[in-house]
């Protein structure tokens, strides 16, 4: 998710935050919320962007050295920039047939995936072909903003589900959770929406970076705090089409 990793469109501050040019926020309160949340669509959703519930990633400002380095980074082509592998095609073949495996066990009688646009999609095709037996896909994709040296910490929901939730057994598919506030507020929007049962499958966990305590019922691979690519993870909309997981180097 975008909190999660602060992906594209502005990379500055996903990158600025691997490089640790961010000033850290003075408290994440579970009590501090995402104020105003931009949410639509749906008219059950009014009430996760009326109250105080979700943790924000608070306004983060940078001095100037810090918002011409980032304008220095943005200026670099993804040509100019190594990518070292991190988890090989084979393992993340091998382990997702496996949470395949563990997710059929869970659902003997079928599953609904959600899959959260646009960076777990390669991990949901696979994931989605590795399960036998009655499975369904849905998609929805969310999005933070703010201006180019600062986080505002909000969620915009910018793709809602086509199908109803309700009675269903329900997974979550996420490509990385890292400060868990963006799943945090994706699972209480869906699980608002009465599925029998709710859960959530990610294929990278950095917990380094938690903010808050999120469950995560299937995690593919836990890793540590470093920007990677592939896999359907991108920089600047490019390695999306990487078969492994790479880390950003220089």
């Amino acid at each position: 998710g975008p909190l999660a990793d602060d992906r594209n469109p502005a990379l500055g501050q996903g990158v600025l935050r691997q490089w640790r040019h961010v000033t850290a926020c003075d408290k994440y309160n579970r009590g501090a919320v995402v104020e105003h949340a931009g949410v639509c669509f749906r008219d059950d959703l009014e009430p996760f962007h009326a109250g105080e519930r979700y943790v924000t990633l608070a306004s983060a400002t940078c001095s100037n050295d810090c918002a011409a380095q980032v304008h220095e980074m943005r200026q670099r082509t993804p040509r100019a920039i190594d990518v070292n592998v991190l988890i090989s095609a084979e393992d993340i073949a091998a382990r997702v047939a496996a949470m395949a495996q563990e997710i059929r066990r869970d659902h003997p009688d079928g599953v609904h995936l959600v899959c959260v646009l646009k960076g777990a999609f390669i991990f949901l095709s696979d994931l989605a072909r590795a399960l036998p037996g009655d499975c369904s896909l849905d998609f929805m994709a969310v999005s933070s903003y703010g201006t180019r040296t600062t986080s505002s910490g909000q969620v915009q929901l910018t793709k809602d589900l086509d199908s109803d939730l309700e009675g269903r057994d329900v997974v979550i598919v996420e490509d990385i959770v890292d400060t868990g506030l963006t799943l945090t507020y994706l699972q209480d929007v869906l699980r608002a929406r009465s599925p029998r049962s709710l859960k959530t499958a990610c294929l990278l966990s950095k917990p380094s970076r938690r903010k808050v305590d999120v469950v995560v019922e299937y995690i593919g691979f836990t890793i540590e705090d470093r920007f990677v690519v592939g896999y359907g993870l991108d920089y600047a909309e490019q390695y999306r089409n990487l078969p492994f997981i790479a880390v950003i180097e220089g």
